[in-house]
């Protein structure tokens, strides 16, 4: 796990320079800071340890990820979307929080497909067209390596394209944030030494996933970033927010070790 803590690092200098070039106040930037060295040493700390979850542990982590998705929902008011929840003067995106986790542990339990379309019905109803899509996407390939009956598979793919397009049909009034959203653009704008730079630093993290074998996990993030090259959604570890950190380091301190059957 070392791996994907490092590979983050070149992406946290990044954001820091684009935040920092876009006009971010000294606030966030000590946030982005705080937030990431906490998660990647928690990370670091808890990857030593090789942490080892029960079933019923998965279940309750899995449980936990859900909920957090549809806290949202029910504790936001207003007519716009809702995507996050006010913790003081934070504001978290929950989704970039969850998806990264869930995915992990997506496979390990029982009844995923049920799962599968719970969450992507919350997102759809945020509504967050982007993480959606980038959630239909990666379930794909988790679908693709279950027992599930083909059958099975396909209709539970066809019900989370379905959903995914509900998404896009509603309005999404919220503007694009040059440091949040816009990285890429902005990042060209410094110059085409910046944009290659930043392109490099956003493939480390799907390399190193790949590499320890989350493939759905480092689709998700290529899907994201997709979007946020399209300045749809916030563009993770290169781009302003702590949800991203903590879905990724959270992410990252449970992808490698083993987890115990039958407990």
């Amino acid at each position: 796990m070392n791996t994907l803590i490092l590979s983050a690092i070149p992406a946290f200098f990044g954001s820091l320079f684009l935040m920092h070039r876009g006009g971010a106040p000294t606030s966030q930037l000590i946030q982005q800071i705080v937030v990431f060295c906490v998660a990647a040493v928690t990370c670091a700390a808890l990857s030593r340890k090789r942490l080892v979850l029960t079933n019923k542990q998965l279940a309750v982590a899995l449980g936990i990820a859900t909920v957090a998705l549809f806290l949202p929902l029910v504790l936001m008011s207003g007519d716009g979307p809702q995507r996050w929840l006010g913790l003081g003067g934070f504001r978290l995106y929950m989704a970039s929080v969850a998806l990264p986790i869930t995915l992990l542990l997506l496979p390990h339990v029982r009844g995923m497909a049920w799962l599968l379309l719970r969450i992507a019905a919350a997102l759809a109803a945020q509504p967050d067209a982007s993480q959606v899509t980038a959630f239909a996407l990666a379930s794909a390939a988790l679908l693709s390596r279950s027992p599930l009956s083909l059958l099975a598979r396909a209709g539970v793919s066809v019900a989370l394209a379905g959903v995914a397009i509900l998404a896009w049909l509603r309005p999404d009034p919220l503007q694009p944030v040059a440091y949040v959203e816009g990285v890429l653009p902005l990042a060209l704008a410094v110059s085409p030494v910046a944009l290659i730079a930043a392109l490099v630093a956003l493939a480390l993290p799907v390399i190193a996933l790949f590499r320890a074998g989350q493939a759905p996990v480092a689709l998700y993030y290529l899907a994201i970033y997709f979007f946020a090259y399209h300045q749809l959604t916030p563009m993770p570890l290169l781009g302003f927010g702590i949800g991203p950190i903590l879905g990724y380091f959270g992410m990252a301190s449970l992808g490698g070790p083993p987890t115990e059957r039958g407990q």
